[in-house]
């Protein structure tokens, strides 16, 4: 193991000024359900190369085996498989495409792209958004709708609904069977009747709520929110401020339906503040530390379930490395330490496809 995750480091700012109480109620689930086999495939590059070339590294699940490292032709932002293992949809800047998995046969292809992927659970349609939100059918890429502009969204499957937010206080519906925009809710507005800015939107497991961190400039000071909504009119159910340096990343919902895991990357510049994980409990709206970075050196920039909600996996951007958190008790295990260049984005695919 690398010890990368435990250099010694002066951190100079506060990562948590405050942190949350927790109860009971909102402790880990104690008897985790049996993992099936998986393959976690991780992205990375070599910073000092040019032309900046993308490598994957596929590593099998929950034993965490390396069982092999390809080299892909293009660089892109985010990539997400289909259920059947073999095709993956791939996204960057200005393109959206499918292609074949391993070999990167391109089978469709669409000049609109982003930073993140969703896809509908009967995979009939892809939404990217974190650049111009798009609506796609699948597996042709029809465009069904293209925004002008905007930043973070999600699906609703159970709405069948998609939506996404204007880096401001609007938020767009769709219909995705339809590509139509079906109405939008404008002024996110906080308990206190105080206009808040979307950061990043993830749904609940059933629909009925939104799960959003959200900021607002007030005199000097930058708030930031982690709000729970209704998904029907964006009523505020529960506003948790929170004390961060710098804003989150997209969450991920616990297949529980009940915890909600977000994290925040950190920073080098100037000074050494390290980024931390934290859960979000939906039920008992309670707000508990996680993963000190501190601890482990860790600049989180992006997360992902095991299948069953076991582990969670939390990519480091800048350590180069991957934690493995194992959820019935928060412990985190053995630092993954095996990524050769600059670790970039992640995806699960079913194993043995």
């Amino acid at each position: 193991m690398s010890n990368r995750f435990y250099r010694r480091a002066v951190v100079t700012a506060a990562i948590f000024a405050v942190m949350i109480g927790c109860s009971d109620d909102a402790s880990p689930v104690k008897s985790p359900i049996v993992e099936e086999d998986y393959q976690l495939t991780l992205s990375y590059y070599y910073p000092d190369a040019s032309p900046r070339v993308p490598y994957f590294l596929v590593v099998e699940g929950p034993a965490d085996a390396i069982v092999d490292s390809i080299a892909f032709q293009e660089p892109f932002d985010a990539f997400r498989f289909l259920e059947n293992g073999t095709t993956a949809v791939y996204t960057r800047g200005k393109k959206t495409w499918t292609a074949s998995w391993p070999g990167g046969i391109v089978s469709a292809d669409a000049s609109t792209g982003g930073s993140v992927i969703h896809i509908t659970p009967d995979e009939q349609y892809l939404f990217v958004t974190g650049g111009k939100p798009a609506l796609f059918s699948l597996p042709d890429l029809g465009a069904l709708y293209l925004a002008g502009s905007g930043g973070d969204g999600t699906l609703i499957p159970h709405r069948r609904l998609a939506c996404y937010h204007n880096w401001g206080d609007t938020l767009h519906y769709l219909d995705f069977s339809t590509g139509t925009v079906v109405h939008e809710k404008r002024a996110l507005r906080g308990k206190s009747g105080e206009v808040l800015n979307f950061e990043t939107v993830c749904a609940s497991v059933s629909g009925d709520s939104l799960i959003l961190s959200a900021q607002r400039q007030n005199g000097d000071v930058l708030e930031h929110y982690l709000i729970v909504a209704a998904t029907a009119d964006l009523q505020v159910l529960d506003q948790t401020p929170i004390t961060v340096s710098f804003q989150f990343t997209r969450p991920v919902v616990h297949p529980d339906g009940r915890r909600v895991y977000w994290c925040y990357e950190g920073t080098t510049w100037n000074e050494i503040v390290y980024g931390s994980v934290f859960v979000y409990d939906i039920t008992t709206k309670t707000l508990t530390l996680l993963v000190d970075g501190a601890d482990y050196g860790l600049f989180p920039h992006q997360m992902a379930l095991s299948p069953a909600g076991n582990y969670l996996y939390v990519l480091s951007i800048n350590d180069l490395n991957l934690a493995k958190v194992r959820l019935a008790d928060g412990t985190v295990m053995e630092p993954i330490d095996y990524l050769p260049g600059r670790g970039e984005c992640m995806a699960l695919r079913p194993a043995g496809e």
